[in-house]
């Protein structure tokens, strides 16, 4: 049992970013999810396994997914501070990089809290420049919540764009 709750053998491979073992035991899972609506690739790019999160694709692994809270595969690698797998899942067409999940949050959001300032920079040049100015669903900026999260660097280059 992991964080995620019970898992089979092929997803705690994805997570770990074990391709080799995962292509081993077939690829008939490679789009089932869990309670909490994570799939294989969703945990491979999660964690930021993009060779694992590329053989997936490559066998059929849906791009378009989310959890149950509507967090996207780009949310998820913006708030891991992944580039490299932003930068993938973008050239392979998921360029969703303002849709907010349930809770009114972002991928940018998701970059500035966890302080993920070259991510952040990446999503505003790629269409999220916007998203710095909304507000999430309890009325908090992202300059508010970078200064709550102690996120210096992201509240400095906030403030050249308020």
């Amino acid at each position: 049992m992991n964080a995620f709750g019970e898992e089979t053998q092929f997803y705690s491979f994805c997570e770990r970013g074990d391709h080799a073992s995962a292509s081993k035991l077939g690829l008939k899972e490679i789009n089932t999810s869990n309670v909490f609506g994570w799939t294989p690739l969703m945990a491979a790019l999660a964690n930021g396994h993009i060779d694992t999160a590329k053989l997936l694709v490559k066998n059929g692994a849906v791009l378009e997914c989310c959890d149950v809270d509507g967090c996207t595969l780009m949310f998820e690698v913006c708030l891991g501070g992944h580039l490299d797998c932003a930068k993938w899942l973008y050239e392979k067409g998921c360029r969703d990089v303002r849709t907010k999940n349930k809770y009114g949050k972002n991928p940018m959001y998701a970059a500035c809290v966890e302080g993920h300032i070259e991510v952040a920079k990446w999503l505003y040049a790629h269409g999220a420049a916007d998203d710095i100015h909304t507000l999430d669903d309890q009325g908090y900026s992202l300059l508010e919540m970078a200064r709550m999260y102690d996120r210096k660097d992201v509240v400095a280059w906030l403030a050249i764009y308020l």
